[in-house]
């Protein structure tokens, strides 16, 4: 079984942007313009707590989107909860009353994709991240809290969530906002023939995607208890399970290209992530072993 249907279109984005409607150094115009010279085809404008409409070109998408957030920088230790909406039909008029719960649940009623933000840069508690209800994804990677606070990979959140069966979607993103060292960091790239917010939005919610630094995962099959991955050549493929230990979920090597697993019996879900020569890494979502998916 092919995780994704091989073949068919991919596009690149970026789900976390800022601009001067916020926070942001650069205009939306300037933002886009960028985005879109890169090679980009979709970008999620996410200006904090004020909503982008967005609009559709032809061979370009600027995806509604907002950041909002509930920041406890008064509490010992401090701690945050960041929570991005993008494909928002309206804003939100968020303020300090709203619990982070009730953030999710006014961007699910708005019609949006929710993803919790840069977990490891807010500090937050693993307990936060699990009690939290309903939210779609969690950025695994972001740029900007890489770059500028040393805190971007938040890998331990989605394995210490699935190992208690709570399986979120994987975002790379920038967060960009200062528009040097953050910007062109972390991607998706998502399998949709139509460069449209309901194809995209449909192809997220079936998981037709990955996250990416710069490496990418062409194919992803299952046979059994057989777990293959096809990639372009890295140095290191790693296949994450609620394992403890397994000493062969490691493939190290010059250049591979593929790499398989054999899952133990007591291996619920299986995600892949792998690094190149240059340090770049890329993550799939969770995939539930055939036999433990309800």
């Amino acid at each position: 079984m092919d995780v994704w249907q091989p073949g068919g279109r991919w596009l690149k984005g970026n789900l976390h942007a800022h601009t001067t409607e916020s926070d942001g150094d650069r205009t939306p115009e300037e933002c886009i313009a960028m985005y879109k010279a890169h090679g980009y085809d979709f970008l999620a404008i996410t200006d904090h707590r004020k909503r982008f409409a967005g609009y559709q070109e032809d061979d370009f998408l600027v995806i509604p989107g907002a950041e909002y957030h509930r920041n406890f920088l008064k509490e010992a230790p401090e701690y945050a909860y960041h929570i991005t909406g993008v494909g928002l039909a309206y804003d939100i008029a968020q303020d300090d009353r709203f619990s982070p719960q009730d953030i999710v649940d006014a961007i699910h009623e708005a019609g949006g994709f929710c993803t919790l933000a840069h977990p490891i840069w807010s500090l937050m508690t693993f307990e936060q991240a699990l009690n939290l209800q309903d939210y779609d994804a969690i950025e695994v990677y972001n740029t900007i809290s890489d770059v500028y606070s040393g805190r971007g990979y938040s890998e331990l959140y989605i394995d210490m969530l699935a190992s208690r069966g709570v399986y979120k979607r994987l975002t790379a993103v920038d967060d960009v906002h200062r528009y040097d060292r953050d910007i062109f960091g972390g991607y998706i790239m998502v399998q949709a023939e139509h460069n449209t917010w309901p194809e995209i939005r449909k192809a997220l919610m079936d998981n037709r995607f990955y996250a990416s630094q710069g490496p990418e995962i062409k194919r992803i099959r299952i046979e059994g208890d057989r777990v293959s991955v096809d990639l372009s050549p890295v140095q290191e493929v790693r296949f994450m399970t609620n394992s403890l230990y397994n000493a062969k979920r490691v493939a190290v090597g010059e250049g591979v290209t593929h790499a398989e697993y054999t899952m133990a019996k007591a291996e619920r879900y299986v995600r892949i992530e792998a690094r190149d020569r240059e340090g770049k890494m890329c993550w799939s979502n969770i995939v539930e072993r055939k036999e433990h998916r309800s």
